[in-house]
């Protein structure tokens, strides 16, 4: 069975192996500065991996460190020149293929269209369907396993009793006050955790075990509560509860959860380094024998899924029992060693790689300032338009004539022999949007292929499928304005009344006999000028009515009086034609 979403896959499994490179740099600075560092800027590092976890596209820039990895993307294989010059000389403006039974339907039967692609796209396996089958079963038990397991806790948590101590209570406004906070937290005695925690995004609870209100004295109290302030102070709840929900997305990748061991770590260390500022110097010894007397008396887990606790590891222990017994105030040499880092592995990390203006021979990278690039059959592919990660490019011989157009997203490329007049300075128009209402981005190219003096223009409109760059029917705007509106010209009362009728709508104008001459014996054609709008996810075209003898092959001498616009809907299809007054048009 084929997977529904493969671009969400692919995203997801993109951002994985990105995030654990970041993961990867973050380690290293950890294991580097990790006496340097103030404790809460080494936790903020973590924050870049999930943020580069949670956004599909960053910036491009030429100091991310994805640049060390240059994919290797196919080339363009360009058709031979005399293809290229049939396809032009033989396809008209605009033709489309539509199946016979589409309520627009239109397709010249002298002209056929020209559309072969030089490169297909790569054939996607029955392989990438089963592991992305796999990933989204296990994503939802993960996050099935997870939601379960809190709702069966908070459920649980609400028959337990509040702490009515009089005491205790009075000693942890005191600390409210100490760390200014003033949410409002409810302090309940509770067996369910073996260690003081903290719980509830929205309603904070602070957890504690019967045990520990019998071992800890009122100053030892203190500590556990100014360290727990700390985490709500910091919000730490959110970071948890953000990267359980990433942990569930990516499940699969086994560095995702090593990394989120260790951020819990320098969390709890980041939240022992602010209590300790609200410290005395002397308390500090004190503080860290809280601790020890913690770890002791713990048994089994000390923490739900998304509570923040004071007791933390038994692994992370040594780290904070340094960094209490060294802890020396915020100096100014610290925080900007911690802030430089922050940016630096942000601006490498949080990026994605520069892309070349070109691609071709994966021979390295091109100068961003370059905008075309010789490729190994000798031709150049030069950029012309980005949109959402999808570029497009033209391919060009030797000689600089243009042999095909190009698109390319994420890695997959393909070439096509699109009729065009980019030769003669005109860029194309890329669209990322859904235009055909299946709720998934088409990409949309549209190309000036006819020119002349601005009297015979018409452009080319092609939709593709984002995820395999196969090319989607769309239906022919001028056969649906011709099934739409019907146009006569008569001579009545000594002039030529020109008449347009559409739906319900009728209009006319009306012209002197001695001005209009032979106009009696013209008539009104569609197709001129044809050019094309997407606007959110409409496309639209506006097609020109010109006055001529066509059946003698003549086009109109004077102007076009009439502009009809087709409104697409889903599938692609017109849904509407309304005609333009564009003056001297009068309601019959």
């Amino acid at each position: 069975m084929r997977f529904p979403w493969p671009s969400l896959f692919h995203a997801v499994w993109t951002t994985s192996l990105m995030a654990c490179v970041l993961i990867g740099l973050i380690l290293a600075i950890r294991l580097l500065l990790r006496d340097r560092m103030q404790p809460r800027w080494t936790y903020l590092l973590w924050t870049l991996v999930l943020l580069r976890l949670v956004l599909p596209w960053t910036p491009e820039s030429a100091f991310s460190v994805f640049n060390l990895w240059t994919p290797a993307h196919p080339e363009a294989s360009p058709e031979p020149r005399d293809t290229m010059d049939r396809a032009t000389g033989q396809s008209p403006a605009v033709v489309f293929r539509l199946s016979e039974d589409s309520p627009l339907a239109f397709e010249s039967p002298s002209v056929q269209p020209n559309r072969p692609a030089l490169q297909e796209a790569p054939f996607r396996s029955p392989l990438v369907d089963a592991l992305s089958w796999a990933w989204l079963l296990g994503a939802l038990s993960a996050a099935g396993i997870m939601i379960g397991a809190h709702l069966r806790f908070v459920r649980r948590l609400r028959d337990e009793p509040l702490i009515s101590d009089s005491r205790v209570n009075s000693l942890f406004r005191q600390c409210q006050a100490k760390m200014n906070v003033r949410r409002k937290v409810t302090l309940t005695e509770t067996g369910l955790v073996s260690s003081p925690a903290l719980t509830g995004l929205f309603r904070p609870r602070l957890l504690m075990p019967p045990d520990v209100l019998r071992i800890l004295d009122d100053r030892e109290l203190q500590f556990v509560f100014l360290h727990e302030l700390s985490h709500l102070r910091r919000r730490d709840l959110f970071m948890n509860a953000a990267m359980h929900a990433l942990l569930a997305l990516h499940w699969f990748n086994p560095l995702v959860w090593y990394a989120y061991r260790r951020m819990r770590e320098d969390q709890e260390l980041a939240c022992d380094a602010l209590t300790l500022t609200s410290l005395r110097p002397a308390d500090s010894h004190a503080y860290g024998m809280t601790i020890l007397k913690l770890l002791a008396a713990l048994s089994g887990q000390s923490r739900f899924m998304h509570a923040a606790g004071i007791a933390g590891s038994r692994q992370a222990y040594r780290r904070r029992m340094i960094l209490i017994r060294t802890h020396r105030p915020n100096t100014y040499k610290r925080t900007l060693l911690g802030l430089s880092v922050l940016l630096l592995v942000g601006g490498c990390g949080l990026t994605n790689a520069k892309e070349n203006a070109v691609w071709g021979s994966g021979k390295g990278n091109v100068p961003s300032d370059v905008a075309q690039v010789a490729v190994s059959d000798g031709s150049t592919q030069e950029e012309l338009a980005s949109e959402k990660g999808v570029k497009l490019y033209a391919s060009r011989s030797e000689e600089g004539e243009v042999t095909g157009i190009a698109l390319r997203t994420g890695e997959i490329a393909k070439t096509f022999a699109w009729p065009n007049l980019i030769d003669q300075g005109y860029k194309p128009s890329l669209y990322v949007a859904d235009v055909d209402g299946d709720e998934r981005e088409e990409i949309v190219v549209i190309l000036k292929t006819t020119n002349s003096q601005g009297i015979y223009h018409r452009e080319e409109i092609h939709v593709l499928n984002r995820e395999d760059l196969t090319e989607a029917a769309i239906a022919d705007p001028v056969g649906a304005v011709d099934r739409f509106v019907t146009t006569t010209i008569a001579l009545q009362d000594g002039q030529v009344e020109v008449r347009a009728n559409w739906d319900d709508s009728r209009i006319k104008k009306t012209y002197a006999e001695s001005y209009s001459m032979a106009w009696n014996s013209f008539s009104v054609g569609f197709g001129n000028i044809v050019n094309y709008t997407v606007t959110g996810n409409v496309i639209r075209a506006g097609v020109s009515g010109s006055l001529g003898s066509f059946a003698n092959g003549t086009t109109s001498y004077d102007f076009h009086p009439l502009t009809a616009i087709a409104t697409y809907g889903p599938n692609l299809q017109v849904k509407n034609v309304e005609l333009l007054n564009d003056g001297g048009w009068t309601e019959t």
